[in-house]
């Protein structure tokens, strides 16, 4: 037994060390990793040139760059006159922004070195400037793409509108000469909703996406993430400040996007995407000469770009509406400034008088999407809708409302599979003999609604044994899940009725009973319940257990955290058997998670869970996981007084003992459970990965002595069970993981797992190797062998009948398994599979010197 446990602590000791060893090395990688970013705490920057004109990214020619530094544009006085200054970039100290300085001289012959504000800094990226040899390619790729198949779209759409009847004559509305934007009273909002339609590392369907009729009408952007060294690109569409209308184009792009999701973003993050959108897939007039769309521009005085938009209000009042309508798109190729959101409605407007109402239309739809919350939002709104009714035919209204309805329908999904397990026992050199010979049925029916409206689902799923075991034939039928929900979109209710497996608010697992919820506003969900524990899917629901309780989703916040709390309260026959108050948070990040539940019983004063999980990813992909876990086992309720007892109710108990009695019995027959679990996984290459885990277990023993006592006679009440004697054993029981995994080892796509365990616990100590593969032989069939072996050191207690006394005596026992799964797929929705293998355990100083077990599985899976 030594022996065993010395071996196992060191070869597992040198390989954590060296997967530390790994993870400390890559640790020191990413501290001297070069920073791609521009650190704007750096307060130093080079003066590279100064002119009383703009200048433009044709002044940069080919002067080097790096994506720690940036060239911008600041305007100074000098001599009561305005200057402009080309500046690059930030540096931590003067000696550094120096040795850069002789490198510049090689493009720029007068620099020099000044000290910049934090609000210079701040604002350097709206005038950043990048030289045309450094222009990502990439970048240049999406505008190209995106502006002309989006003016294509555009194009073709007027074309066709305004073919379809002839234009009417529009009533000119006024405008002065010198025109300004009016100063907007905004409604200030910290968050916004927006909806992320996919993640995807392919922007092949980009094209394609733009041009979808619920997504060109609103801000439609990209948003990067990098996740182990990839970039990962986010479709988002926005922007949304009622979450009414966030869900209905969840709801109507739902087909396209079932992963589409509404989440927030603040103030700030809108502003940044709002740019994006301006840079990358706002509609542009095409150039006169080249017709291909025009470049964005660099930032200018805004005094240059108001006198720029009098020059286009001048242009409406004097029905010269080209000139406008160039005037205001110039306005918009400009980055994000205060003018932009009034430049927008004017455009809107502008093509509107020229007649081009689908422009017009495109541009309202934009100015929505963009500044959904501006005083101005009602006013385009009122706009865009005298254009659509303007055109809309009642019959081709009606026509659309049918074929919507035509569209909402049910689907209907089914399986049924059978299986037919069979094991065999043998001892020593005796014939097998039969253990089990069982024939399991299970099905599962679903269906589903969706409509504009309303979303329906239900389902069964049940089965049914057939046991052949023994001389006699028994059967048994269950039912895990039958229930019917339906969620009212528009004004956020969802219900659900039935039997159906809860795992939150406090819910114990499976239940017969309903549920709702009702959605407040964007932050806060109400919940209740209430229904009758299911104890076991062969029975109905114990209905002596009732429980109702209420509880409230709050989130998300920041655009990470949720929160639930609950209140719940159960009844056990006549009495309370549990009333509880818990909250679970949860906290995602693409990096990092964090679950947390805890459940406080308040009729036992107790706590009886504290569970806190979390997960941390590094940039060099190795990951970090840890899990506490302290729960009262078995849960902590009235219930637990009838350990032992011989009886089923704890109506019948209260014949013998009063409630107090039974609250103080539950409680010295529950103990607390402590697990602590520490794990890191790490790549070795995209081919391997190692991971590790080490458990910390604490679960006191219990054995309750003299209970069980019952009446002798009929009609008389049960005998009070006797008080239980206790005899814990809190000694911590250690359990440590180690596992290779590989991709691809033998053949394409096959997968490989190698892994060794050891445990050290009060009754054994056991060091086990396991092989697991898994390989695609061809499309259909597949091939998983397993082997496992395992040597045990455990030790068993014997008592002398004669004597009464207890003797301990420790038992070598190795167990050999070795096994074997065939999974053909015969079509698409029908599966085989078979399962065969054999257990071989033999023993030292005992008895039984070896047993064998045989086990045999197969069956069958239908999809209809």
């Amino acid at each position: 037994m030594k022996t065993y446990s010395g071996y196992a602590k060191c070869i597992f000791s040198v390989l954590t060390i060296l997967l530390c060893i790994n993870f400390v090395n890559a640790a020191n990688a990413k501290t001297k990793k070069i920073k791609d970013y521009v650190d704007l705490n750096y307060p130093y920057a080079i003066v590279v040139a100064s002119s009383n004109k703009k200048f433009t990214e044709k002044d940069l020619g080919n002067a080097i760059s790096s994506v720690q530094h940036r060239y911008y544009v600041v305007r100074v006085k000098s001599k009561n006159k305005p200057l402009y200054q080309l500046r690059y970039g930030f540096f931590e100290s003067r000696k550094a922004a120096k040795r850069h300085q002789k490198k510049i001289k090689i493009f720029f012959n007068k620099t020099s070195v000044v000290k910049t504000t934090q609000a210079e800094r701040n604002n350097s990226s709206r005038s950043e400037l990048k030289p045309v040899a450094h222009v990502e390619f990439a970048e240049h790729l999406i505008l190209s793409t995106t502006y002309e198949a989006a003016n294509v779209l555009v194009s073709a759409a007027g074309n066709i509108l305004s073919g379809m009847q002839p234009q009417e004559k529009k009533k000119v509305e006024k405008i002065n000469k010198d025109v300004t934007p009016e100063k907007i009273v905004e409604k200030i909002y910290d968050h916004y909703l927006v909806l992320n339609l996919k993640t995807t590392n392919n922007l092949s369907d980009f094209n394609e996406i733009i041009k979808h009729p619920h997504i060109a009408d609103h801000a439609f952007y990209i948003s990067e993430l990098k996740i182990d060294g990839r970039t990962w690109y986010q479709y988002r569409l926005g922007f949304f400040v009622n979450s009414a209308e966030a869900r209905a184009k969840v709801a109507t792009l739902s087909k396209e996007f079932p992963l589409a999701r509404i989440i927030r973003v603040t103030r700030a993050e809108k502003e940044d995407a709002i740019n994006r959108v301006r840079s990358f897939f706002a509609v542009t007039s095409a150039d006169k000469k080249t017709g291909k769309p025009q470049p964005k521009l660099a930032a200018v005085p805004v005094n240059d770009m108001r006198d720029l938009l009098k020059k286009g209000s001048r242009a409406l009042s004097n029905k010269k509406y080209k000139v406008a309508i160039d005037a205001f798109s110039k306005l918009l190729r400009y980055p994000e400034n205060t003018l932009s959101m009034d430049s927008q409605e004017f455009l809107g407007f502008a093509y509107e008088l020229n007649g081009q109402s689908a422009k017009a239309r495109v541009e309202y739809d934009r100015y929505l999407s963009l500044y959904p919350e501006s005083s101005g939002a009602n006013r385009v709104r009122q706009r865009l809708a005298s254009l659509l009714t303007a055109r809309v035919d009642p019959r081709k209204e009606l026509r659309k409302a049918q074929t919507q309805r035509r569209g909402a329908k049910w689907d209907h999904f089914s399986s049924f599979s059978q299986f037919y397990r069979q094991d065999r026992i043998s001892v020593n050199e005796e014939a097998a003999r039969e253990s089990l010979s069982l024939l399991s049925s299970d099905v599962s029916v679903s269906s589903r609604y969706r409509g504009e409206r309303y979303l329906m689902n239900s389902r069964f799923i049940g089965g049914h044994d057939l046991d052949f075991t023994g001389d006699e034939n028994t059967s048994s039928g269950t039912v895990n899940s039958l229930y019917f929900n339906v969620m009212d979109i528009k004004n956020g209710i969802y219900g659900s009725i039935g039997r159906q497996n809860i795992s939150k608010d406090g819910v114990l697992g499976r239940m017969d009973g309903a549920q709702m919820s009702y959605t407040l506003n964007d932050q806060v969900k109400l919940n209740a319940v209430t229904g009758f524990v299911v104890e076991s899917t062969r029975e109905s629901a114990n209905t002596d257990k009732f429980f109702t309780g209420v509880s409230a989703d709050l989130g998300t916040y920041l655009n990470a955290w949720d929160f639930n709390i609950y209140y719940i309260r159960q009844t056990d026959g006549s009495i309370i058997g549990r009333e509880a108050v818990g909250s679970e948070i949860r906290y995602f990040h693409p990096r990092r998670t964090l679950f947390s539940l805890i459940d406080y019983d308040i009729k036992f004063g107790e706590l009886n869970t504290l569970l806190a999980i979390g997960n941390w990813q590094f940039e060099n992909r190795i990951q970090l996981n840890a899990t506490v876990d302290i729960r009262k086992s078995p849960f902590l309720t009235t219930s637990n007084a009838l350990l032992g007892s011989g009886l089923t109710t704890v109506d019948e108990l209260l014949q013998t003992i009063t409630e107090d009695e039974i609250v103080a019995l539950a409680k010295a027959q529950t103990v607390t459970s402590k697990s602590f679990i520490l794990g890191i996984n790490s790549p070795l290459n995209d081919q391997y990965q190692i991971s590790a885990d080490v458990t910390l277990s604490n679960f006191p023993l219990q054995q309750i002595v003299g209970q069980g006592n019952q009446p002798t006679q009929p009609g008389q009440p049960p005998v009070p069970p006797a008080p239980p004697t206790l005899q814990e054993q809190q000694d911590d029981e250690y359990f440590y993981n180690l596992q290779l995994v590989g991709n691809s080892v033998f053949m394409t796509n096959d997968s490989m797992i190698v892994g060794y365990r050891y445990s050290d616990t009060n009754r054994s100590e056991t060091s086990s190797l396991s092989l697991n593969m898994r390989f695609p032989v061809t499309r259909n069939w597949r091939l998983n062998p397993r082997i496992r072996y395992s040597a045990r050191d455990r030790i068993t207690n014997t008592v002398d009948p004669t004597t009464n006394v207890t003797s301990t005596t420790n038992v070598e026992e190795t167990v050999s398994s070795i096994a074997l799964r065939v999974d053909y797929r015969l079509k698409r929705n029908v599966n085989f599979e078979l399962d065969f293998g054999q257990d071989i355990t033999k023993t030292r100083e005992a008895t039984t010197g070896e047993v064998r077990i045989f086990f045999f599985s197969m069956g069958y899976r239908y999809d209809f």
